[in-house]
């Protein structure tokens, strides 16, 4: 018999629309995540959101991440700014630019390992005209050339 993978999964958010019922919504700073466990989580992902703080506020929110990231832990940025062109920049709020070569100093800079890096795992966006299943997404994550040349999000472990 397979082992059953069980998931307590985390929202930090401002709000706690969009979080399904099995899902903690957790209203925090990311700079202040004292409701979650050193060490407790195993995947950290941040969707659309280090570009919005300022560059003292990510290493504050790295350093916060890193705590309770479990030793092993990954976590997961997109997007990847190298890939998503100009057309990222076309809105006022977005402010430091970070890709698969600026967050590895950040993170060095903190005394952080980058593990491995891939600068291209997941699909930058779902709103386009290719197929939005499930999948879709294992095929994408299952054959590694074809993600690169789909994917924009960064994974770093």
């Amino acid at each position: 018999m397979g082992s059953v993978l069980k998931l307590k999964i985390f929202k930090i958010s401002t709000t706690k629309n969009f979080a399904k019922g099995s899902v903690k919504v957790v209203i925090a700073s990311s700079m202040n995540l004292k409701e979650i466990e050193n060490g407790s989580i195993d995947v950290a992902f941040a969707n659309n959101f280090f570009e919005h703080l300022s560059k003292e506020d990510v290493v504050k929110t790295i350093r916060e991440v890193y705590r309770v990231l479990r030793c092993g832990g990954v976590m997961i940025l997109q997007p990847n700014i190298r890939f998503c062109f100009k057309d990222y920049w076309m809105f006022f709020d977005r402010i430091t630019p970070l890709d698969d070569r600026s967050l590895p100093e950040v993170l060095d800079g903190n005394r952080l390992k980058v593990v491995e890096c891939k600068p291209r795992f997941l699909p930058y966006t779902t709103k386009s005209k290719l197929p939005k299943s499930i999948f879709y997404l294992n095929f994408i994550l299952s054959f590694h050339l074809h993600g690169e040349y789909l994917a924009n999000k960064l994974l770093f472990m």
